[in-house]
């Protein structure tokens, strides 16, 4: 069953900071003084509802400590551009990162809120000149923005999105290259990587293609690809905790059985790569 919570927070998230890093993880904080895997991603891999997400699910599986690092509405930006993050990442034995959409990364026509990657912050000159009759004080979230512009000028957002798609594939490449290859890129969604992407969807990892994938997949060690299940979908919110108003909120994440899926596909890739050569 589900939990619907009327408290001030359905759950403790523990939330806590690593090194110099401005960005909140998901808690309770570990030790970073021994061997650790690192995982990053967004909300989904945050466990945003859930109780224990498939990070801690692997902790008692693996010969080797896990270190969450999941932060709410991040994207690509939050972790590339933080060099705290990125030099505890470096010092992992192995990171997986949840993939993220093409919306919530600075570009050549907006930038993003530097952890908050999914607000919108501000249109660049070249923007404004495509989009002239445009009001950007609208908008706080990058989706609804490209969502509405697309509504009126969908020849010129799918200008924006090529851009997108290229600078999604630059900004992945320039964190497995910091992170030496030692990366297991993670798909977790409801539905498998699409040949082709045109124009904006409902589908998270938004605006990814699998031609995408496999210009990146080369410069990682492994990749992990879980598409949500019938069963896992129709159970919606089923052993999630969240407070009332939350459910619609709730819904559109990846509930305990996601969670469980996730974790048994991670396994045995991982302890593959962690295996003494």
């Amino acid at each position: 069953m589900h939990h619907v919570t009327w408290g001030a927070s359905a759950l403790d998230y523990a939330p806590c900071r690593y090194g110099q890093s401005k960005l909140l993880f998901r808690g309770p904080k570990k030790r970073l003084d021994t061997k650790y895997i690192a995982f990053l991603g967004g909300s989904r891999t945050y466990g945003k509802f859930v109780a224990a997400p498939y990070a801690d699910l692997l902790a008692d599986r693996l010969d080797c400590a896990v270190t969450n690092f999941g932060c709410l509405n991040a994207g690509l930006d939050a972790f590339v551009n933080d060099d705290s993050l990125m030099g505890l990442c470096h010092r992992a034995e192995l990171a997986v990162l949840e993939l993220q959409g093409i919306t919530d990364i600075s570009n050549r026509f907006y930038t993003v809120h530097p952890r908050r990657n999914d607000r919108f912050v501000e249109a660049s000159p070249m923007m404004k000149r495509l989009f002239p009759t445009a009001d950007f004080t609208e908008f706080n979230f990058t989706r609804h923005m490209l969502k509405t512009l697309e509504k009126q000028w969908p020849e010129r957002v799918s200008l924006v999105l090529d851009d997108l798609r290229q600078t999604w594939i630059d900004r992945s490449l320039r964190l497995l290259r910091e992170l030496r290859g030692r990366v297991v890129l993670l798909w977790m969604s409801d539905h498998p990587p699409p040949h082709e992407t045109t124009g904006l969807s409902d589908q998270t990892p938004e605006g990814v293609s699998r031609k995408m994938l496999e210009t990146i997949k080369i410069s990682a060690c492994d990749y992990v690809e879980i598409v949500e299940t019938r069963e896992t979908r129709a159970l919606c919110n089923e052993g999630k905790h969240y407070l009332l108003h939350e459910a619609d909120m709730a819904a559109a994440l990846p509930g305990p059985m996601m969670h469980r899926q996730v974790a048994a596909a991670l396994e045995p890739v991982l302890k593959k790569h962690l295996s003494p050569q």
